[in-house]
């Protein structure tokens, strides 16, 4: 079974773009608790409803908990290096707040209250290979 549940810290703000095909894709990273005084920095990847949640309500020191699977892509360089990446496909992303007084938040949360991210529900993006709680039978 592929099934990953990470919380922590984002670490940039999310990156999004519309693909020729019409799906929306958002990128970011998180850091978790590592080894020693060093985060572990894990790659997110979020498509369509779920990524442009997180375009509107994610941003950089946001404590967010992801669950996901994990996917590894490779890929050939323009000089010819052969790269791979390991991702998390994010399915659910449920929101915590922000590390910051209400004085530093970023100016789309202090205008519009409705979207407060600690009171917001999770972004939740269908797919029939992940299992909810609610699948679980005890």
């Amino acid at each position: 079974m592929n099934v990953v549940t990470l919380m922590g810290r984002v670490g940039q703000d999310p990156t999004t773009k519309q693909l020729p095909s019409g799906k929306f894709v958002a990128n970011f990273s998180i850091a978790t608790r590592g080894t020693g005084d060093q985060p572990d920095w894990h790659n997110i990847v979020c498509w369509e409803k779920t990524a442009e949640i997180v375009a509107k309500h994610v941003g950089k020191g946001d404590s967010i908990a992801v669950e996901g699977r994990l996917q590894t892509r490779q890929w050939t360089t323009p000089a010819g290096e052969t790269r791979r990446t390991t991702e998390v496909i994010a399915h659910r992303i449920h929101f915590g707040g922000r590390a910051q007084s209400a004085d530093e938040q970023p100016a789309r949360q202090r205008h519009n209250p409705q979207t407060s991210r600690p009171n917001s529900p999770p972004a939740t993006a269908p797919d029939p290979g992940f299992f909810s709680d609610d699948d679980i039978p005890f």
